[in-house]
């Protein structure tokens, strides 16, 4: 559909408004979208379901880093966390896993370098 309406409208810029110009350009936009469509393949249910798992688990240990990254977890960044379960209407199981994302990323912060320890291991690299 957008070859198409690209084709289309260059058509008409390059033949000065002649419906010509449109007619080859709708044309060619035409074959330029049959070329593309078979390289489009659909989403099937179980990569969407997969897509969906993965944004699920990414959202609660996104939260989890951030909520520890000062050092403690607050009542606040719970509440927050719980806000966006309740948007996102989960039910038992769910929030169960919830929690668990959120909580396994906010224990292993604490076990990644921070930058400073990077910067101080880089400037100790570079003293002769």
């Amino acid at each position: 559909m957008t070859g198409k309406i690209v084709g289309a409208i260059l058509g008409m810029l390059l033949l000065r408004g002649s419906p010509w110009g449109l007619l080859i350009g709708l044309i060619l936009g035409h074959f330029y979208d049959m070329s593309v469509a078979p390289k489009r393949r659909p989403t099937t249910t179980a990569e969407a379901l997969e897509i969906g798992v993965r944004i699920f688990r990414a959202t609660y240990e996104v939260m989890g880093y951030v909520a520890k990254s000062d050092g403690r977890v607050s009542e606040a960044e719970i509440a927050a966390a719980r806000e966006v379960m309740n948007y996102m209407k989960l039910n038992g199981a769910q929030i169960h896993a919830a929690i668990q994302h959120f909580v396994r990323a906010a224990t292993h912060v604490l076990a990644a370098p921070t930058i400073q320890t990077l910067l101080v291991v880089d400037e100790r690299s570079r003293q002769p």
